[in-house]
């Protein structure tokens, strides 16, 4: 009896645990969605992040720190709502919210 239990318990928290790694996780960022179905040539700047006097920003799902490279582009600065990328032909600002602000 004891056996047949146990074995009813194990079958249904196997069950239950399928079930909770097949949902998406609830805490996963909006922007990452997005960023699984930009294009290459498309930059998204999705966050900044400033911690002990290092700034960092997140960039198509990358984690990118001043002065590092990102495809043809280095990156120049990191601001609190910007990215400056400094490239052979081009420089370009990445904003991290859009220029206007619906209300």
């Amino acid at each position: 009896m004891y056996k047949r239990l146990l074995l009813l318990c194990l079958l249904i928290s196997l069950n239950f645990f399928e079930v909770a790694h097949a949902t998406s996780d609830p805490t996963k960022p909006f922007a990452s969605e997005a960023a699984s179905t930009i294009t290459e040539n498309k930059l998204v700047l999705q966050s900044i992040i400033h911690r002990d006097n290092v700034a960092m920003a997140i960039i198509n799902g990358k984690v990118i720190k001043q002065g590092a490279a990102l495809g043809q582009y280095q990156v120049a600065q990191i601001n609190d709502d910007n990215v400056v990328l400094h490239s052979d032909d081009e420089n370009i600002k990445l904003y991290i919210f859009k220029n206007k602000v619906l209300r």
